[in-house]
Formats: C-alpha cells, sequence, structure tokens
C-alpha cells in the first residue's frame, strides 16, 4: 500500500494530515517505504508520534499565551486604569499606598517619611491602548475608568494614535521623564527624547506607531555599586539677638538635583497663625564635595530677625513690617526642592516637595516674677501703683507687691546654657491682680494694669494692688495672671502662656498690726470702769496691769478713725463692749455694713479651763478676763480683725489678728479656742498666749 494511516485511539480521522490530530486522537501517517517488519513499523509509528505530539503541545502553549498577551516577541496584559486621563504611550508604576496603577516619573520621592524614595522609577509597563479617550470633559473625583492594555516587555503597536500622542520618531529611544519641563516631554504623558538626571530608557521607536518596551533599570547616578545616592538636609536655628540664625545643611552623599527654596514659617505668638516667607537657598554640594574643595559650599546660612529687611520689621514690605519678625515668637523652617520649577517667591509654589523640616524654636522674653511683701526699704525700681480706676499715686509700704524682671534666657524653658542677652518684650503685657471680696456673694476684687521691658533703661518694675480707697492688700491672699488688654483669656498661642504660671499667690500681714486700710478705735475710747479690785487671783499674763486693769465701752462721743479722713460710703461701723486697757482694734475699711447684728467676745484663757471640742455658753466664762466684745453686721464675719494688746505702754505689746465669727446671739472664745477652731491666725506675734 503506498501508505498506511493509524489512528491511536481508535477514532474516524478528523485531521486527515500526519502531522495533524483527529477529532478524537492523534493520526500518525507512515509511508510505505517506511513499513516493514512489525517491530520496525511499531518504532516509526512511535518515533512520529514523538514529534507530532511535541509539535501539538507547543502550538497549543504558543496559543494559549496568544490568547493572553504572551508570545515570543512580547509581554503584555490587560487592565483598568483609574487615574486621571490615562494616554496611549503612558508610563506606569504600581502604587503601593493607592493600590492602583499611577504614572512613573524619572525623579525621587523626597517626602519625609518615606522609606523607598526610588518607586517613582519603578517602571510595570507602557499603555499600549485605552478604550476611551481624553477629550478634556470635566473628570470625576475617582477619575474615569479605562479599559487598557499595557505591554511590560517586547513588541508594542499603539492604537489611536493619531488621536492621543503624536507620532513616533524612527530609531529614538525614549526615557522617562523627570517631570521638570513639560515642554520635554515627547510621548504619551511621561516619555521624553531627553534624558534626564535619573537615566531610564523605556521605548525604542521602530516605525511612527510601533516600538520596542525596554527595561533597564535606572540610571540614579549611583556610584556606590547600588547603594542610593541622595540629598540629605539638617537645618539648625539658634536664637541670637532680634531672632535666629539659620544653617541648612546638605548631610548627604549628592549634591542638590535641583535648586532648594526655604520655607520660613513665623508666628509671633500673639494668638494668629504663622505668617510665611521664603528665601532661595539654590544648590548645594555634598558634604565630601565641600571637603574636597575645602569650603562651605554644603551650606547656606543666613539670619531671620527683625533687623532683617527680608524677614523683619525694618522690612520695606508692609505686610512684612506687619506680619514678619519682631524679635518675639517661634520659627520653623521647611526646605523645600523647586524639581527644577522656576520659583517666584511672590507667587509660591505650594506643591512644592519639602526635603526637611526643623524644630520649632521659641523666642519668649524670660521674666523672673516674685511676688513678695512691700518693705519700707524696698529696691528702687519703678512702681506701678494700680486700683480699680487704674494707676494711682501712692507710695506704699505694705501690702502685696510683685516684681517682675526681664532676665537672661528663654521664658519658660531650663535655660541651661546662658544665651548672653535678654529677649526684649516688642508690646505691653497684662497683668491682672485679684483677691477675694470681702461680700463673699459678688465676684473678686480684680486690678489690672500694663508694662513693657525693658522699659528705658529700667529691666524690672514693681507691681502693687491697692484697694478702692488706695490701700495695700493684706491679711488676704493675691494672686497675678497675664491677660488681654479686656481683661480676657490670653490665647493659647500667646507667649506669656509658655512662662511658668502658678497665679504667684502672696499673703500679707500688717507691719505695725493696725496698718494702713483699717478702720481704727483707738485704745481707751469711751466711757471707763475700773475692775483691779476684782482681780483677786491675779491678772490675766496677757496684761499684768492688776493695779490698773480696766474696761471700756463705746459712748456717744466715740468715734472711729478713718484711713481717708471720713467714713467711707455703705462702711461698718462696730461698737465694742467691755474692752481691756490699752487695747486698740481695727478691721478693713473697705467691709460694707450688713442687715444682721454679729456679736463676738473674746477672752483670756483664765476665763475658763481649756477643754478641747466642748462649746461653752457665756454663763462659762469668767468675765472678769474679758478682752474685748465687738458688735457689727454679718459682713464682717471671715475678715481680720486685730486688737493690739499693751497699745503704747511699757508692758509687752502684742498683736491678736481675729477671724470674726459672730452671731446674732453672741459668740464667745478664749484664746485656746480660737486657735482651735481655726480662728487665731499665725501672725499673731509677741503675745504669752498663742497657738
Amino acid at each position: 500500500m503506498a501508505g498506511s494511516t493509524f489512528n491511536l485511539r481508535n477514532c474516524s480521522n478528523a485531521g486527515g494530515y500526519a502531522s495533524g490530530s483527529g477529532g478524537c486522537g492523534l493520526n500518525v501517517t507512515v509511508p510505505s517505504d517506511a513499513i516493514g517488519s512489525t517491530e520496525e513499523t511499531a518504532a516509526e509509528i512511535a518515533s512520529r508520534a514523538e514529534e507530532i505530539l511535541r509539535n501539538s503541545i507547543g502550538t497549543g502553549i504558543s496559543d494559549h499565551l496568544k490568547s493572553n498577551g504572551v508570545n515570543s516577541s512580547r509581554i503584555a496584559f490587560d487592565v483598568t486604569l483609574t487615574y486621571e486621563c490615562p494616554k496611549v504611550g503612558d508610563v506606569v508604576r504600581w502604587d503601593r499606598k493607592n493600590k492602583r496603577y499611577e504614572k512613573a516619573y524619572a525623579k525621587f520621592d523626597l517626602t519625609p517619611g518615606v522609606s523607598d524614595p526610588e518607586h517613582l522609577t519603578e517602571v510595570i509597563g507602557v499603555v499600549e491602548s485605552v478604550s476611551t479617550s481624553c477629550n478634556g470633559d470635566p473628570i470625576t473625583p475617582q477619575g474615569i475608568e479605562s479599559n487598557a492594555t499595557i505591554v511590560m516587555f517586547g513588541h508594542i503597536n499603539f492604537k489611536n494614535i493619531d488621536l492621543d500622542a503624536p507620532q513616533l520618531e524612527e530609531g529614538t529611544t525614549y526615557f522617562l521623564w523627570d517631570k521638570t519641563f513639560t515642554d520635554e516631554v515627547s510621548f504619551g504623558s511621561n516619555l521624553s527624547r531627553k534624558e534626564p538626571v535619573i537615566s531610564k530608557p523605556v521605548l525604542y521607536a521602530k516605525d511612527k506607531q510601533s516600538g520596542i518596551v525596554l527595561h533597564y533599570r535606572a540610571m540614579t547616578g549611583s556610584s556606590s555599586g547600588g547603594q542610593t545616592e541622595i540629598e540629605r538636609y539638617e537645618i539648625r536655628l539658634t536664637l541670637i539677638k532680634g531672632g535666629w540664625n539659620v544653617e541648612i545643611e546638605n548631610v548627604g552623599n549628592m549634591s542638590s538635583r535641583f535648586p532648594l527654596v526655604a520655607e520660613l514659617h513665623y508666628n509671633r505668638l500673639l494668638g494668629g497663625d504663622n505668617y510665611v516667607m521664603y528665601k532661595t537657598i539654590g544648590s548645594l554640594k555634598s558634604k565630601e564635595q565641600s571637603i574636597v574643595l575645602g569650603d562651605d559650599s554644603n551650606m547656606a546660612k543666613f539670619e531671620a530677625t527683625k533687623f532683617s529687611t527680608q524677614f523683619g520689621i525694618a522690612s520695606g514690605s508692609a505686610p512684612i513690617r506687619e506680619n514678619g519678625i519682631n524679635g518675639v515668637g517661634e520659627l520653623f523652617i521647611r526646605l523645600k526642592t523647586t524639581n527644577g520649577d522656576s520659583f517666584n517667591p511672590n507667587n509660591p509654589i505650594v506643591s512644592q516637595v519639602p526635603v526637611a523640616t526643623s524644630d520649632v524654636v521659641r523666642s519668649i522674653p524670660n521674666l523672673a516674677i516674685t511676688p513678695s511683701c512691700a518693705q519700707q526699704d524696698q529696691p528702687d525700681i519703678k512702681n506701678i501703683v494700680t486700683g480699680q480706676d487704674g494707676i494711682v499715686s501712692e507710695d506704699l509700704t505694705e501690702g502685696a507687691m510683685y516684681e517682675i524682671r526681664i532676665i537672661d534666657g528663654v521664658g519658660g524653658e531650663a535655660n541651661e546654657t546662658p544665651l548672653g542677652f535678654t529677649i526684649d518684650m516688642t508690646g505691653d503685657l497684662y497683668a491682672q491682680m485679684s483677691w477675694a471680696n470681702e461680700d463673699t456673694s459678688k465676684p473678686d476684687h480684680t486690678v489690672n494694669t500694663n508694662f513693657k521691658l525693658p522699659s528705658n533703661e529700667d529691666i524690672a518694675v514693681e507691681l502693687f494692688p491697692v484697694d478702692d480707697i488706695n490701700q495695700g492688700i493684706i491679711e488676704t491672699e493675691v494672686t497675678l495672671r497675664f491677660v488681654t488688654r479686656d481683661g480676657l483669656e490670653l490665647p493659647s498661642n500667646h507667649w506669656a502662656q509658655y512662662l511658668t504660671q502658678s497665679n504667684y499667690p502672696i499673703t500679707c500681714d500688717d507691719d505695725i498690726c493696725c496698718g494702713g486700710g483699717k478702720a481704727i478705735i483707738n485704745a481707751n475710747s469711751g466711757s471707763v470702769v475700773s475692775i483691779s479690785e476684782l482681780l483677786t487671783d491675779g491678772d490675766s499674763s496677757l496684761f499684768n496691769n492688776n493695779e490698773n486693769a480696766k474696761l471700756y465701752t463705746m459712748s456717744s462721743d466715740s468715734n472711729i478713725i478713718w484711713p481717708t479722713g471720713s467714713k467711707p460710703e455703705d462702711a461698718l461701723e462696730v461698737s465694742w463692749k467691755n474692752v481691756r486697757e490699752d487695747v486698740q482694734i481695727c478691721y478693713p475699711a473697705t467691709v460694707k455694713s450688713g442687715t444682721e447684728p454679729a456679736f463676738m467676745t473674746i477672752y483670756a484663757n483664765e476665763a475658763r479651763q481649756f477643754v478641747s471640742n466642748q462649746d461653752m455658753d457665756q454663763f462659762d466664762y469668767d468675765p472678769r478676763y474679758i478682752i474685748a466684745e465687738i458688735g457689727a453686721n454679718e459682713t464682717l464675719n471671715g475678715k481680720i480683725v486685730k486688737l493690739t494688746l499693751n497699745k503704747s505702754t511699757s508692758r509687752s505689746e502684742c498683736c491678736l489678728s481675729i477671724r470674726f465669727n459672730g452671731s446674732l446671739q453672741g459668740t464667745h472664745y478664749t484664746i485656746s479656742e480660737l486657735c482651735e477652731k481655726g480662728l487665731l491666725s499665725n501672725t499673731t506675734i509677741g503675745c504669752s498666749q498663742a497657738c
């Protein structure tokens, strides 16, 4: 026979060719001249079947790869692109942050915190075709979705090239664009015939519409065997008189690729926002290059002070004079790269990439605030005496005061290393001094004043608060805080908020018991009776005046001495009864009249034996040892009443400071009971009976 066709699966021949396969199996045709013995024929069939099977499998694999974008000339795949306006010829990368394809660029990502600055250069492939064209219609915030084909490697044939891109230039290598000058884009969105600093060849053009996608590693300019060379900068701000000294240093191992711009963020710390100014830095050499050159070409230095015509109040620009550096506030600097774009300080590019950011450095006046009590021999410092109606002309020798002094250093900081100068205040600071109102139902008394340091040659000032009769504040706690001109809370970012504020409390006593600001009942005032004959067991140790013991009671011609010379309007007038000889009584002249009587009687300890926590009525006290009975109104309760015993005598003079606690029925206390109830102040001096 001329030849035989053998179906190895006993099926009918569907292929009809020796090299083909049938509908249900593999057909092998053996020429007649190859048919011999049974063994020889079987061997020939096996050999021809192996060759046909090998070719069939190869054809099947090839067909499968072609149907999935892969053949011997290219690797390609279909994707859905979601970035804005995808074009034929776009070079794309995979963005791991956004989980999608994005356009690639031949530049470093110098955003702070980015661990892989070269990720923008990591190309996946080139867009061969898109099913929709970008025609300038508005794009939704999510972008548009375009079915596209991306060629990773090998032959690429662009479709719709006449609509979406210019023609390719035959025989030209196209590089990944570095996003500098838009007129250098030659094809798609990011292919350029110009080779940038970071060299990444992507496409070789065979003709006007096709080419070969190349996959070379980007040449980053590294000479370190693959280790990335990169710009890295440090910014140092140090305080100098009037502002800051700025040093910007390239500590990386390569020079600046593009010019740098310093973006100054300054705040005067008066409650407002940052004011932004710019300084062109240019390009800086690497640290190694500056060492070779023997200069500081890797550094930029300038001063940002109030004396600067570029940044400070000495500027010829009205906005800078109004918002620029005046010597007080805080400053930080962002160093930005222009990426080759031109920079106009009057129209800054807000999208510039920051490559370094300095620490925030504050320049705050350092005020030492010392609360104390006024003294006769206090230092000769400018005094500001302030009442509720403003500054008054008074020389005070007692009461609370605050010395405020401007000193070396930064306010609110440890200042372990001296600056060598003071940070001068640029405007007035307003201080509010407060103390409790005698009427507890009303707000505290407050007075406000202002100061500025240094002032002329003064580096310190003393602030004195006074009451409504211009007397210093004693026997009550005074506090100080800083407020606005209107007496309101300072903004949270006001520079005075950084000072160590504890309200600076101070409580001062009378130097002479019944000092200024007191209504005084002179000793031995009123009608009198002798009680010497009643002191058969001896006088109290407080007086030791057995032979001349007397009691005085208010009479119709008795007078109260007022600090202003006359009784203030609505002032409280107390009454007195059974007051021992040579006892002077005084109380705050600012206490107003009340509506309910309040009586309090004070005894020496000899009036009864002290028993802790035992309440006694008036009949339990020996009246021979009374010191004074005071009649007032409820408005005196809680205020300090002072008794000067043995006033202007040769006997031991002492001062009792008693917190008044009277009632309509009358209260009774010995010295020991006053101590137990917390009604006898620790200011008691020189008395034989005390707490």
